[in-house]
């Protein structure tokens, strides 16, 4: 028995702002094949766009959808922000204005779960809680981090102004380009993979698949003249409105702690595939090295970024990272010191001294050192 005439009239009844939401969420395949409800509700009954939307929702939205199955509607809750938010999603129908199960969905669920080797009855309990990692780090070191993802971020865009790198022909750097800037800005591969990504979420470089060509975007100017603090916001802020939305989630139970979050994921998200659990493991990568998380909690301005609270983050900002430095200096054997960040101008200045044999090496303190 197909699901069809029911979800098509659980979208028949939905408001303008819901059918957007829902055509969003589910992005069917052939849209400009879709007149009515029973032409959605047939692209949306596909067995690869169901096996999708299935595989971000939580345990207890699942739970909820077998015991639809299993009642048909009639004795379970129904009023309340999950159902809702499945009828939202298109894996709930309607008969006579009372939730009703789609067959197609219970099909693609129980699959699911046999898959993964998940009894169906256990998925209702509670498994929120977070797995004991030991002493919590000082997360008041986050700012040592910052400071150097921003340098690297920087040195990076100047590199790639005068060297252009290239991209595969999916549209990815390529490992030639990421190894090329690397041995250009002293920075290790992994980190310079990871600076990429966080200059690609700011929109500062400018990818060019038909070209296979990487540069800067017209950005990436307006960028290198910030302040440090407010070149590290940037990055902050695009990488945390980044997050994946299943991480998203199990933060909000994992006391700030974005590894308990990740670690937390399998079962709370039992049909989340390998991929999009790996691509949670990434982002913690990701979140350490531009000092938003230190071992995985965190730090302290990332939480109110976290809360829109941009007045607070600028107070800490300017509280606890290093003031411009005065100047910098050559010593006796004509080394270049830089005693910590410099402000745009001093930058500018600084930049004559290199050329293409300069190596840069971090000093304690946030401070620089040219050869």
């Amino acid at each position: 028995m197909s699901g069809t005439l029911a979800l098509a009239s659980a979208i028949a009844s939905m408001d303008q702002e819901s059918l957007a939401y829902l055509v969003r969420q589910r992005r069917p395949q052939s849209a400009s094949n879709v007149s009515d409800p029973i032409g959605l509700a047939t692209e949306l009954l596909r067995a690869d766009s169901i096996a999708r939307i299935l595989a971000p929702l939580n345990r207890w939205q699942l739970a909820r959808l077998l015991a639809l199955s299993e009642a048909d509607g009639s004795t379970v809750q129904h009023d309340d922000a999950v159902t809702d938010e499945l009828k939202r999603l298109g894996l709930v129908g309607t008969h006579n204005s009372v939730p009703k199960a789609l067959p197609e969905v219970t099909a693609s669920l129980l699959g699911g779960l046999e898959a993964a080797k998940i009894t169906p009855d256990t998925l209702g309990a509670a498994t929120n809680a977070i797995a004991p990692r030991g002493p919590k780090p000082d997360t008041h070191a986050w700012y040592s981090a910052a400071l150097t993802a921003v340098g690297e971020g920087s040195e990076t865009l100047r590199t790639l102004h005068n060297h252009p790198g290239r991209l595969n022909r999916s549209g990815s750097v390529a490992v030639a380009t990421v190894r090329a800037l690397s041995e250009l800005t002293s920075v290790e591969p992994a980190e310079t993979s990871l600076i990429l990504a966080a200059l690609d979420r700011a929109k500062l470089l400018w990818p060019e698949p038909s070209k296979q060509r990487l540069s800067l975007s017209p950005k990436a100017q307006t960028w290198l003249s910030l302040s440090c603090g407010e070149r590290w916001l940037v990055l902050a802020q695009t990488t945390l409105n980044a997050i994946p939305r299943p991480l998203r989630a199990a933060l909000e139970t994992a006391d700030s702690d974005l590894t308990a979050a990740a670690a937390m994921l399998p079962t709370m998200f039992p049909l989340l595939p390998d991929t999009r659990r790996q691509e949670a493991e990434d982002f913690v990568a990701t979140t350490d090295h531009l000092g938003l998380t230190v071992q995985g909690a965190l730090s302290e301005p990332a939480k109110f970024l976290l809360a829109d609270d941009l007045d607070t983050v600028r107070e800490i900002l300017t509280a606890e990272l290093p003031p411009p430095a005065p100047g910098i200096y050559v010593q006796p054997d004509l080394s270049i010191v830089v005693p910590g960040p410099l402000d745009p101008a001093m930058r500018r200045i600084s930049r004559h001294f290199r050329d293409r044999s300069t190596s840069v090496l971090q000093q304690p303190g946030g401070s620089l050192k040219f050869h």
